[in-house]
C-alpha cells in the first residue's frame, strides 16, 4: 500500500513539473512574441530586452532537450547584443 502511495506521489510530481514547464514554455512564447512586435514596430526597450535575458536564463536551468537548450542560448546571445546596442 505504501508503495502504491509513493507511486502516485512521484507520478504527481511529474505531472506537476510537467504543467509547470508548459506554463513557462508558453509565457516565455508570449514574451517572445510582444518582444518581436515591439522590434518590428521600432519601440523595442531595454526593459523587454533585460526580462527576455532573465527568462532564458532561468529557461536554461530546468530544460533538458538539447536542441531547446541551443535555441534558448542563440535568445540569450541575441538578447545581449541588442542589449549592447542600448548601451545597458
Amino acid at each position: 500500500a505504501l508503495d502504491s502511495m509513493l507511486l502516485v506521489q512521484e507520478v504527481s510530481d511529474k505531472e506537476i513539473n510537467r504543467k509547470k514547464a508548459v506554463r513557462q514554455g508558453f509565457l516565455t512564447l508570449d514574451a517572445l512574441e510582444k518582444l518581436r512586435l515591439s522590434i518590428l514596430l521600432g519601440e523595442v526597450t531595454g526593459d523587454q530586452l533585460r526580462s527576455i535575458r532573465v527568462r532564458m536564463e532561468q529557461q536554461k536551468m530546468t530544460v533538458l532537450d538539447p536542441r531547446l537548450r541551443v535555441l534558448i542560448n542563440d535568445i540569450e546571445i541575441r538578447a545581449a547584443v541588442e542589449l549592447a546596442k542600448f548601451g545597458s
